[in-house]
């Protein structure tokens, strides 16, 4: 099961994402309130989300030079090009 967080904001009975999403099925969603006075553990806890949501955002977007570099990678170890190493050895 992936996560997919979007910010947004519950208002007389309604939640506004601030961002617009198109599910193509139903979704079972679990809607979290946070405090405007969070406690500094729940301030740590937004911030880790937020994060993790940048790190989803950025990973999936397309990594060309990324895809480059396994390509080379790959081509180099079939033509016995590449050294097998324990993880201390790198």
């Amino acid at each position: 099961m992936s996560l997919l967080a979007i910010k947004g904001i519950y208002e007389n009975g309604h939640i506004i994402l601030e961002e617009n999403f198109v599910a193509k099925k139903p979704m079972k969603v679990v809607v979290t309130f946070l405090e405007e006075k969070a406690e500094p553990f729940n301030s740590a806890a937004i911030e880790d989300a937020e994060n993790e949501l940048q790190w989803q955002t950025t990973l999936e977007q397309p990594q060309p030079k990324l895809e480059q570099l396994a390509l080379a990678a790959l081509r180099q170890a079939k033509q016995g090009k590449t050294l097998k190493k324990g993880f201390d050895e790198l």
